[in-house]
């Protein structure tokens, strides 16, 4: 199970594993201090703190009872001592290194972080924005939860959109350009007009001839944690062993890394083995690109892991039981039972550390995915697609769901396309078994998994793209799964992305408001400031 963890059909990739230390051998004991829970008297922390409803930052001192992943974000749980209460902190608002402080305090007894972070819950919609769209246009409005539709005309329905924070919900309007114009309130309008103005005056001063040479390098790879790597390395013997003479390039690509690293990983399993001398170790050669290992018979030895991996593996055996009909799965159940009596101490991990990978929103589509695995039938869902801005009825057979940066995506060949196609859980609108049998195959299935998890792959006939990115932006190249980009200085970015239609571009650029301009094609560059300039003109009439 290469760069994750499949289970009845649903694959998990570790995006969401916290930092830890650096990964040893799967045969070597390690000592050190447990990422578990914190002991019985542990020190208190105090950290710098931008809070996100003023926006000020504070100083907080806290009792750390565990952390835990929610929402695509990693949090901490404690004990706040100005506030006297409990309280959630997100790491990424914390703008300063935590200091451990002098003195003890007692986890109370009956804390455990899954049942803690089941309580957060998302910003519940706390205002709402009356919207004028045209008819059949403005899906993602539409869709929306608790949107209602207070009139419907010949030239404009009226909306009334339930929405949280401004900000994305005028990045959300801004991208429908000439679609969409808000009515009240006028904040909400004015701020959608600021985002088209931005984008218009970086359209009109992007730079021009910008050209990713085809040496640039590529996007970096997400850094590997030691969950990652101790997985792969567990993979990479019994795969290397039932495929005697594995090609290194199809190797790497197997198990989404790089040759680099790859060549890494073969040199650690050079020199692991069940026992402390030269014949108890795996044999690794690389002769003419192809892998050979030798001498790891003896690997059905139980594996002895250290506190941080075992810590991990339990985190990770919990996150798979709250998924949907998992939660009884017998092997899950019996491995982490096992494991964590097993594990001694570090088996308070399981209390003090969770993650969660989904939200109730989702949770019965992949019910449905799941039971259409298992019955190997196909589904019929509506989908919602954002490039076109419309619904469509779509008939699949799913081969695969996996996780990928926080979102969960079905792999499935579309019947109605005929063809491999990836689809967002949480664009489906809904999903439907059918009687009809499924005609995907295992080979399609292990040729999915060698694949990797990257939801977007470029075909023969998409279009290059190369984007402009400012430093807030960067995060584009690696969502859309840039195949170049060059730094530009000041922390900018040029990169170009690979995609099956560009009439998205602008609506993009126009929700980034600023952060991001066309350079090229030429065409498109200029598409995109006429969309921008009609779509400034028409938000000025509101």
């Amino acid at each position: 199970m290469p760069s994750g963890s499949s289970v009845r059909g649903v694959r998990t990739a570790p995006s969401n594993s916290p930092p830890s230390s650096s990964p040893a051998s799967p045969r070597t004991r390690r000592t050190g201090t447990s990422c578990g829970r914190p002991s019985p008297r542990a020190p208190p922390l105090r950290f710098p703190y931008r809070a996100a409803s003023t926006g000020r930052e504070e100083v907080r001192t806290v009792h750390p009872w565990g952390m835990g992943a929610r929402f695509g974000h990693w949090y901490v749980v404690g004990f706040d001592t100005t506030r006297k209460a409990e309280r959630f902190f997100r790491l990424s608002r914390m703008t300063g290194e935590p200091v451990l402080l002098k003195g003890t305090f007692d986890v109370p007894a009956s804390f455990d972080m899954n049942s803690t972070l089941s309580s957060l819950s998302r910003s519940e919609p706390d205002r709402a924005a009356v919207i004028a769209v045209r008819p059949g246009s403005c899906q993602v409005l539409r869709v929306r939860k608790n949107t209602e539709v207070l009139q419907t005309g010949e030239e404009w329905d009226t909306l009334r959109v339930p929405y949280a924070a401004s900000s994305p919900m005028a990045a959300t309007i801004a991208g429908l350009g000439t679609n969409a114009r808000v009515e009240e309130p006028q904040e909400l309008a004015t701020e959608v007009a600021r985002l088209l103005e931005g984008a218009f005056d970086a359209a009109v001063a992007a730079p021009d001839g910008v050209e990713i040479t085809s040496g640039a390098r590529p996007v970096p790879r997400r850094k590997s944690s030691s969950q990652d790597h101790l997985l792969r390395l567990l993979d990479l013997v019994p795969y290397l062993l039932a495929h005697p003479g594995a090609d290194v390039g199809d190797t790497a690509r197997r198990f989404d890394v790089s040759e680099t690293q790859l060549t890494k990983d073969l040199d650690l399993l050079f020199v692991s083995g069940p026992r402390h001398y030269p014949d108890g170790l795996m044999d690794v050669n690389i002769e003419d690109g192809r892998i050979y290992l030798t001498n790891a018979r003896d690997l059905a030895e139980p594996v002895k892991l250290s506190m941080d991996e075992a810590c991990s593996l339990i985190v990770g055996l919990q996150a798979l039981r709250e998924l949907p009909g998992m939660r009884n799965n017998e092997a899950i159940v019996s491995a982490q039972t096992k494991l964590t009596a097993a594990a001694g101490d570090a088996a308070r991990i399981g209390s003090a550390v969770a993650t969660k990978l989904t939200e109730d929103d989702i949770d019965p589509t992949l019910e449905v995915l799941q039971a259409a695995l298992h019955s190997g039938v196909r589904v019929a869902v509506d989908y919602f697609v954002p490039t076109r801005d419309e619904i469509t009825h779509r008939l699949l057979e799913p081969i695969r769901i996996f996780l990928h940066q926080d979102t969960w995506y079905l792999e499935a060949w579309c019947v109605d396309s005929d063809g491999l196609r990836n689809f967002r859980l949480d664009r489906i609108q809904s999903a439907t078994l059918t009687d009809e049998p499924a005609t995907a195959t295992e080979d399609d299935a292990s040729a999915a998994r060698e694949r990797g998890s990257a939801p977007y792959r470029s075909g023969d006939a998409d279009h290059a793209v190369t984007l402009v990115l400012e430093p807030r932006a960067r995060w584009i190249a690696a969502q859309y799964n840039a195949d170049a980009v060059q730094e530009l200085g000041e922390d900018r970015l040029a990169a170009r992305l690979k995609v099956a239609s560009t009439s998205w571009i602008p609506g993009l650029v126009a929700s980034l408001g600023g952060s991001a301009a066309v350079v090229a094609p030429d065409q498109l560059r200029e598409e995109t400031l006429r969309w921008l300039e009609e779509a400034r003109a028409h938000q000025a009439l509101a």
